[in-house]
């Protein structure tokens, strides 16, 4: 089963003028390719990860394509895709891509393998995650760092690990340590300030610490401009999502929703922050347009984000009307076929058998595309980041 998952991620991530056969060889722990064409046999132990051994063995790139990476994340496809989307169009700052709350690393991987040039940094605060990373082949411009981000540098004791998956939250309200064990907390400025590195693009996914995390990272902001993402609940804590965007505007930046369930609340949202000064660089991106005109790129504000991201996700609506159940799948597909008559769910990821609802995308938010005359309407970016 394992060899045919590798078999089935190759076959999708190989992009090359001439397709190659393809063959299997499973043995009792190890999956055997030959790629005929190509000249190059690769092997992939079942018990490791299949995504950075391959990429690792092939540096990330096939011959006949260019900006090819084997990893392929399994969650947030049109994150990825923008992201990887913008790097191939040369439209992001240079400098260090950083991969806050990496998890298992499928990000930094992701974008490592294709782009070798480019330092990317993973930081993360589970251990366990840590240690799978290290210890398998990774691009050698990726770096794993043990630690968190936060307002200001300090050592915090490692939380209790549930399991291999668990992501911490609020990093700013776990207190301090000073035992041998301690993990260490670190600010953007401090990791990008004290020494020649400019940071070109940051994910940050750390589970409600983002507004800790911009905290610490006034200078990096103010001298390298880079593009970034947060991950917010938008409606679960309505002050908290408010006072990030306000943060982020204040820095002289404009925000971008990406219309991508990230999470098990179907409130969760990635968001695209891009410089206001930077704004010209990103005209014209095939990307953007694409994204912009399928209403899956949609720019919001303080003042603005709580009417997206199924607004019936607030406290006491329809779609929170019991707490257990508040803004899940089934709450809000229920909330859908009351109000819309008719639905259905897309996937924005390729789906493995567990469907944890993580990169679904309602359908019916597709924009209709009958009026030739007006598609120019939908074209990135709007009219206030032109400004």
């Amino acid at each position: 089963k394992d060899c045919d998952q590798v078999r089935a991620r190759v076959l999708r991530n190989l992009h090359i003028n001439t397709r190659p056969t393809l063959y299997l060889l499973p043995t009792a722990t190890t999956c055997t390719f030959r790629l005929d064409g190509l000249g190059t046999a690769q092997h992939a132990h079942a018990g490791q990860d299949p995504c950075r051994t391959l990429s690792q063995r092939t540096n990330g790139m096939t011959r006949g394509a260019s900006h090819v990476s084997l990893c392929s994340p399994r969650y947030e496809l049109i994150l990825n895709s923008l992201v990887m989307g913008l790097l191939i169009e040369a439209r992001l700052p240079p400098g260090v891509i950083l991969d806050a709350g990496a998890q298992h690393g499928e990000f930094s991987c992701y974008i490592a393998s294709a782009f070798q040039a480019r330092p990317v940094i993973a930081i993360e605060m589970n251990a366990v995650n840590v240690a799978r990373m290290n210890s398998s082949s990774m691009p050698s411009n990726m770096q794993v760092l043990l630690g968190g981000l936060g307002s200001h540098a300090r050592r915090i004791a490692p939380p209790k690990i549930l399991k291999p998956s668990f992501q911490f939250e609020d990093v700013a309200r776990l207190p301090n340590s000073t035992s041998e064990n301690a993990i260490d907390i670190f600010t953007l400025d401090q990791l990008f300030t004290a020494n020649s590195r400019r940071l070109g693009f940051a994910h940050l996914d750390v589970e409600g610490s983002e507004l800790d995390v911009l905290l610490g990272a006034h200078h990096v902001l103010s001298r390298d401009r880079p593009v970034f993402t947060v991950e917010v609940h938008v409606h679960l804590s309505p002050h908290k999502t408010a006072a990030l965007l306000q943060l982020i505007a204040s820095h002289g930046y404009t925000t971008f929703l990406i219309e991508e369930v990230c999470g098990g609340r179907y409130d969760c949202r990635n968001l695209l922050n891009i410089p206001k000064d930077r704004s010209a660089s990103f005209v014209g991106s095939p990307m953007l347009n694409t994204l912009t005109a399928s209403q899956r790129l949609v720019e919001v504000s303080a003042d603005t984000i709580a009417g997206h991201a199924y607004p019936c996700c607030k406290r006491g609506g329809e779609c929170c009307l019991l707490l257990r159940n508040c803004c899940s799948q089934q709450a809000v597909t229920d909330w859908l076929n009351i109000h819309m008559v008719t639905f259905n769910w897309s996937e924005s990821r390729p789906f493995d058998g567990h469907d944890t609802g993580r990169g679904r995308v309602p359908s019916l938010f597709a924009p209709p595309f009958d009026i030739f005359r007006h598609q120019h309407k939908f074209l990135w970016p709007g009219p206030s980041i032109q400004s």
